[in-house]
């Protein structure tokens, strides 16, 4: 009886660990972190502590037309109570850069495209080795691209950098474009053109998360605001699927910020006709399409220009254009349907960063 009693504890103590090892995709703030906790479940020395997570900004710039002197660089630790801790100088990328795109690799990330010093329009890839969590030095790529990309966005997958939708001038309209080119530390592949987007688009937010990438808001072909939600699935091969379009905003705007939570989608302030202090909550469905928005907590302020990202149930909203400056930064509770319980002020940024790119490492 005694080793019948014993199995059967032990027979629900493996259920227990497996079901609990079967997290849902929607339950990963990070779905690059997914699955990567103790295997052991808990077998780990607790008296190892974890590294800090770290956020950093590169590139922008205070009135976000003017390239700085020397490049924008800083990064913070995430502290345990989800606050940040005093920004810190980071690594420098070659030269100072605003209107680009970043993406951030298994090892390393990539600044692009945009304007830079000395020749404005940038066909280049700085990239930036990543050394237990911490970006260490970069490298420059040849010139890649046969326009500058402004305002568009970028991501990496596997050893492929995807580079979408974006203005190859100043004075162009937005593109369709879809690039492709695969990318490690250090080699560089010239970018093909894939699938285009469904219709032009620049000056929009990207997120990642639930299996696919969003892009959201923006300007279309007549530089007006607009209202789309564009979505590709992430593929088994790790490629991306064609874009879709989705249940669009309420109502249009550029130089937003996104980020996904758990299964939301989260859209953050931007420009309507002036900058707006908006929150949407965008329910992801289970085949991750996305719902109709819904408001939730407003920015303390408006804001525009910015970045957001998402670690540990909480949104960090960084840089941008505000009536106060713009060097505060936030951090958003978030509750599990994605909606925001509160705002707190964290450690403001050295200096105001407009246009510039958020990495969480």
């Amino acid at each position: 009886m005694k080793s019948r009693t014993h199995l059967a504890r032990v027979a629900v103590t493996a259920v227990l660990v497996f079901a609990m090892g079967c997290r849902s995709y929607f339950l990963a703030d990070e779905p690059s972190d997914a699955g990567g906790g103790d295997a052991e479940g808990g077998a780990a020395d607790a008296s190892v502590t974890a590294k800090a997570r770290r956020i950093y900004v590169y590139g922008g710039s205070p009135d976000g037309v003017t390239l700085p002197e020397e490049p924008m660089a800083h990064y913070a630790e995430i502290l345990p109570d989800g606050l940040l801790g005093p920004w810190r100088a980071a690594p420098k990328p070659p030269t100072s850069m605003i209107w680009h795109s970043s993406a951030q690799g298994r090892d390393f990330i990539a600044l692009l495209s945009g304007i830079a010093r000395p020749h404005g329009g940038n066909l280049k890839i700085f990239v930036g080795s990543v050394a237990d969590g911490a970006v260490t030095s970069f490298v420059t790529s040849p010139d890649l691209f046969p326009n500058p990309i402004h305002h568009g966005a970028s991501l990496i997958r596997g050893d492929v950098l995807y580079v979408m939708g974006g203005q190859i001038g100043d004075d162009k309209p937005p593109t369709a474009d879809v690039w492709r080119s695969a990318i490690t530390a250090t080699t560089f592949a010239p970018p093909v053109r894939v699938t285009p987007l469904p219709a032009p688009v620049a000056r929009m937010a990207m997120a990642e998360g639930a299996g696919s990438v969003f892009l959201v808001g923006g300007t279309d072909q007549n530089n007006a605001n607009t209202t789309s939600i564009l979505r590709a699935r992430f593929q088994v091969d790790g490629s991306l699927s064609t874009f879709e379009a989705q249940t669009p905003l309420p109502s249009g705007r550029r130089y937003l910020a996104a980020a996904v939570h758990r299964s939301s989608l989260l859209v953050v302030g931007g420009q309507a006709v002036e900058e707006i202090d908006n929150v949407l909550t965008c329910p992801i469905d289970a085949s991750g399409n996305v719902a109709p928005c819904v408001e939730t907590t407003a920015l303390p302020e408006p804001r525009s220009r910015h970045r957001a990202v998402i670690h540990d149930g909480r949104l960090y909203v960084v840089g941008g254009r505000t009536k106060s400056g713009g060097k505060d930064v936030l951090v958003g509770d978030l509750n599990d349907e994605g909606g925001i319980v509160g705002w707190r002020n964290t450690s403001p940024l050295p200096t105001s960063a407009i246009y510039t790119t958020l990495l969480l490492l």
